[in-house]
């Protein structure tokens, strides 16, 4: 899997560590957490491709905009 992302006026690839699928999938056969509530139990931020059909959130896109812009701060 590759994700397409424009980097001042150059459009790039990024090939993720790790690519999960679905956040509703079970983190194993007898496992009762999703990806997704794991994510959650552990503070971690996740997305779901199949679910939204957009390969990055637009709030994960606004988030980026505002830090490189200096309006936010962490």
């Amino acid at each position: 899997m590759k994700i397409t992302f424009t980097s001042p006026e150059q459009k790039r690839t990024y090939t993720p560590d790790f690519p999960v699928s679905n956040s509703k999938n079970k983190i194993g056969k007898k496992s009762k957490t999703t990806y997704g509530k794991w994510c959650e139990m552990f503070g971690f931020k996740y997305h779901c491709v199949q679910s939204t059909k957009k390969e990055i959130p637009d709030e994960w896109l606004k988030e980026i905009k505002e830090k490189q812009n200096g309006k936010t701060r962490n």
